[in-house]
């Protein structure tokens, strides 16, 4: 308990670390919550709009390799504080891009930003916290809180025919005055890297003989990959979907995302509790079957009452917490290997966010918005089937582990 209390007194430092992700929500959502404005500004459609968005992963994919290590070089504060302003050109960038083409490298900066902050703020919340579990939960819960946020802030800025970009000056704002802040703030020490018998540990280290990286390993690898699309492409489309497909109006359509959100908010305080009794792997394998039911319903029925009731259960099931279980359960099996693990996963992410996305997008452009959905429910069903595998190795595992008298 008294460990736990150590750092109590940077739990300040924590709090602004936390409100650059709070941004972030934004940054992810923000695109594609402003289609409408955006193809008017770019003389685009809603598909030219939403490609738009697969940069995001192209920059995450740019910065993943580098940014950890640099991150342990020289802080936590100065790797924070470059996704903070490079978020800050994101931005005022896409205020002022002229076209989908100079905002689709600008949306590149989002992805770099995203990839900065995952190096700094995490493992800088972990470092104050002292609990893993709780910091990354948090991360993911001011993520969803921004996102179900911007949509009603959208919808009163169309309500009083103001200008769309002031949700972006907001950020802006936000970014600058909180990076001051941490300027000054202090941080926790960094823990010092301790090699087994002097040497570096190389490759993913199993927890038992049991466990082979080539099935469960890369398994779980390819689902960091679907169980992003499965969200990502969800994220970019529902709103358009809404719009295009069913009809609804802006301020309507924007109930999708802000149900989307408001699941997610709830599965990831329900998660906290519900893992004291049901392991990480159970729900990788019961969320994506439950998101790709719905994303399959929403396409067939074209209801809006449906469209509004599956953001929220594709919220919770798909953008809950799915891909930190992902990581949780993949260092369960590497426990030696956890950086390499978290690193592996994100990566599958950033690819996910890039080439799913892109592939929705020109399926929307040749028969529909509503066909996008169809690509997340393809990359579920391969998900699915992967969990199902990962799930029976695991309990191979644990056995093999209980003949030894240890334990998952």
């Amino acid at each position: 308990m008294k460990q736990e209390k150590r750092y109590k007194h940077l739990y300040p430092t924590a709090f602004m670390l936390y409100v650059t992700f709070f941004v972030h929500g934004f940054g992810a959502a923000i695109i594609g919550q402003n289609v409408t404005s955006l193809q008017q500004q770019w003389g685009t459609t809603a598909a030219g709009v939403v490609a738009v968005t697969s940069a995001l992963g192209i920059g995450r994919l740019i910065t993943y390799p580098f940014s950890g290590a640099l991150s342990d070089r020289f802080g936590r504060r100065p790797i924070t504080l470059i996704g903070s302003f490079v978020y800050v050109f994101f931005f005022a960038g896409i205020l002022v891009s002229p076209n989908a083409q100079v905002g689709y490298f600008v949306a590149m900066l989002c992805g770099v930003a995203n990839g900065f902050l995952d190096s700094g703020v995490i493992p800088g919340a972990m470092e104050i916290l002292e609990d893993s579990g709780l910091a990354s939960i948090l991360t993911k819960l001011v993520i969803s809180i921004a996102q179900y946020i911007l949509p009603m802030m959208i919808a009163y800025l169309l309500a009083n025919d103001m200008w769309y970009g002031w949700t972006f000056v907001f950020c802006i704002i936000i970014l600058i005055v909180n990076a001051l802040l941490l300027t000054r703030a202090k941080f926790a020490p960094q823990p010092k890297v301790e090699t087994e018998n002097g040497e570096k540990v190389k490759g993913f280290v199993r927890v038992s003989k049991a466990s082979k990286f080539a099935v469960e390993g890369i398994a779980l690898i390819v689902i960091g990959y679907t169980c992003t699309a499965t969200f990502q492409i969800f994220l970019a489309v529902n709103k358009s979907y809404g719009m295009d497909v069913l009809g609804m109006t802006e301020g309507a359509a924007g109930q999708i995302q802000s149900m989307y959100s408001l699941g997610s908010i709830l599965m990831v305080v329900a998660t906290t509790f519900l893992l004291k009794w049901i392991k990480p792997v159970k729900f990788i394998l019961i969320c994506p079957i439950i998101a790709g039911a719905t994303e399959f319903l929403m396409f067939v029925s074209r209801n809006t009452t449906l469209a509004v009731a599956g953001g929220f259960i594709v919220g919770a099931t798909a953008a809950g917490g799915v891909l930190q279980l992902v990581t949780a359960t993949m260092t369960d099996l590497f426990p030696a290997s956890k950086a390499k693990c978290v690193s592996a996963v994100m990566i599958a992410g950033a690819l996910s966010q890039f080439s799913a996305t892109v592939m929705a997008s020109k399926l929307a452009e040749m028969f529909g918005m509503e066909y996008s959905l169809l690509v997340a429910v393809g990359f579920t069903v391969l998900g699915i089937v992967l969990a199902v595998v990962v799930n029976i190795r695991y309990s191979i595992i644990e056995k093999s582990l209980a003949a030894e008298g240890k334990s998952l």
